[in-house]
């Protein structure tokens, strides 16, 4: 397998999932360039995944000699605050409008006992004496208390601005905390008592991660629950694990050993709901989570 050193800057958000805030993308293939990245991605992630923190953070990062892969940002709901992010439960859907009730009664999921958490930066702040505009930048998740998350609608604070502010904006423009991954923990951070067992991007319309997904099916669309299941370590497992709607979810397993325990994805299933108004359904893509031993220190 090939191999190459992830710079924990070259992520910075899962890649857009909302059907109805984009212009439905169309299922195309992937070239094998793109195919080839994304295995080599994919398999990285995952090494890290099995890997003690130490050895995490030779893979992870750019900068070196770091001793730590874990992330910057250890209280999360200030530094959240310090950031221009604000957070409501104030999500606009409810888990059962997802429309996958076999995934939800298999997994044994209690409706009743989640958390919605819209995460927003909408607000002009001053961090270490700079003065910072809101991105509009947003994240919506939605947390179920036996340990599973659902990314819904994501926009990066980058893509936001760049529309917000109708230019190009500069790093030194843009939040520390805008990683996906320190989003994520944000919303399952109340729920981090339980152990985190699946991880769902929702209603993808990435034409990136559509077309690896495209191709790991043999070049058929997805179909409706129980969908096409792939082992992680498979090279479809692994590309959809490199995939831009893939790897958010493993940079949160990376970054948060700490709080999670060592904790590697294992399977990843790519499924749509049922059709509805004559409309096919954008895709799901569901990532199982076990813990597993560290295999490198």
């Amino acid at each position: 397998m090939k191999l190459f050193r992830l710079g924990i800057t070259g992520l910075v958000f899962l890649s857009p999932a909302c059907c109805d805030l984009l212009p439905r993308a169309i299922w195309s293939r992937v070239t094998d360039d793109v195919w080839d990245n994304a295995v080599c991605k994919g398999g990285n992630l995952l090494t890290a995944m099995k890997s003690s923190d130490k050895a995490a953070a030779e893979l992870i990062s750019k900068s070196p000699g770091l001793k730590t892969a874990a992330s910057p940002f250890q209280d999360i709901a200030k530094d959240l605050e310090e950031w221009g992010w604000r957070t409501n439960d104030d999500l606009g859907v409810e888990l059962t409008d997802l429309r996958i009730p076999e995934f939800i009664e298999g997994a044994k999921l209690n409706v009743n006992n989640v958390k919605y958490a819209t995460i927003e930066h909408t607000v002009d702040y001053k961090k270490d004496g700079h003065d910072y505009k809101a991105t509009q930048g947003f994240a919506r998740f939605i947390t179920e208390s036996s340990g599973v998350i659902f990314a819904l609608w994501l926009e990066s604070p980058y893509k936001a601005a760049r529309k917000a502010w109708k230019k190009e904006p500069a790093i030194d423009e843009l939040p520390r905390l805008q990683m996906s991954s320190d989003l994520l923990w944000a919303a399952y951070e109340p729920y981090s008592g339980s152990r985190l067992r699946h991880v769902m991007s929702c209603d993808i319309n990435n034409e990136e991660t559509r077309a690896i997904m495209f191709r790991a099916l043999g070049n058929k669309a997805p179909t409706t629950w129980p969908g096409t299941s792939f082992d992680i370590n498979s090279d479809e497992g692994l590309a959809l694990l490199g995939s831009p709607n893939g790897y958010g979810f493993a940079y949160l397993l990376i970054q948060r050993k700490a709080e999670l325990g060592n904790r590697c994805i294992t399977r990843a299933t790519v499924f749509r709901p049922p059709v509805i108004r004559a409309r096919e359904p954008d895709p799901m893509l569901l990532f199982d989570v076990r813990e597993c031993q560290v295999e490198f220190e």
